[in-house]
C-alpha cells in the first residue's frame, strides 16, 4: 500500500473542518436553547411577559432604565428588592454595583405587573445572572419587606451574617428612612 501525501492532507483538513463545525453548531444550539429553558422556568414562577434591551440609565440600586430594539425607553424596577435611597448611606455603592452589573449591556427581564408609577416590576438577567439576587447577595439591597421570596430571604440571611455591604455596620431599611423623610417634610 503506497502513501499518497496529497489525500493524507485533504482527509485531514476535510475531517477537521467537519468536527470544528460540528462542535460550533453544537456551541451555538446550547447557547440558543439556554433563553428557552429560563423563558420556561420564569413562566413556571408566574412571569408571562418578557423584554429584552440595553441599560441605558440606572436610577439607582433598585431601578433603571431599559432601551428595546424598538427604541423605546422602559423603567424597571427590580421585583423583591428595596435598595438605599437617594441620601441614604449605601446609595452609591448599591447604585454602582447595579451599574456595573448591567449599564450599557443586553439584558432579559421577565414581569408580570407595573408599579403605581408606571414602572415594570420584573426579574432582570444578563445571560444566566439573576441581578435582584446579586444586589441582595452582596449586600446592597435588601428583600423588599413584602417580598415572600424564600430565595431572597436566604441570601439576605447570609449577607446578614457575613457583615458584608450595608450589614457591615447598621444601615436604615429604605422603608423607613422614606417614612422618616415624609414625616419631616410634613412637618414643614
Amino acid at each position: 500500500m503506497k502513501f499518497h501525501f496529497k489525500t493524507f492532507i485533504f482527509t485531514f483538513f476535510f475531517l477537521w473542518g467537519f468536527l470544528f463545525s460540528l462542535s460550533c453548531s453544537r456551541s451555538k444550539s446550547s447557547d440558543s436553547k439556554q433563553p428557552d429553558t429560563l423563558d420556561k422556568q420564569m413562566r413556571r414562577e408566574g412571569f408571562r411577559e418578557k423584554i429584552e434591551g440595553k441599560v441605558i440609565r440606572i436610577a439607582d440600586g433598585d431601578s433603571f432604565t431599559l432601551l428595546t430594539p424598538d427604541k423605546q425607553q422602559i423603567r424597571v424596577r427590580l421585583l423583591g428588592i428595596d435598595a438605599p435611597e437617594r441620601g441614604q448611606k449605601y446609595y452609591r455603592k448599591s447604585r454602582k454595583l447595579l451599574a456595573d452589573l448591567i449599564f450599557r449591556r443586553q439584558i432579559r427581564v421577565y414581569y408580570d405587573e407595573m408599579d403605581r408609577y408606571g414602572r415594570i416590576l420584573g426579574i432582570a438577567f444578563v445571560d444566566t445572572l439573576r441581578i435582584n439576587d446579586e444586589m441582595v447577595r452582596r449586600g446592597l439591597a435588601w428583600q423588599y419587606r413584602y417580598s415572600e421570596d424564600e430565595i431572597l430571604r436566604k441570601l439576605e440571611e447570609e449577607a446578614r451574617e457575613k457583615r458584608i455591604g450595608l450589614w457591615k455596620d447598621s444601615a436604615t431599611d429604605p422603608w423607613e428612612w422614606r417614612k422618616r423623610q415624609r414625616e419631616l417634610e410634613e412637618n414643614f
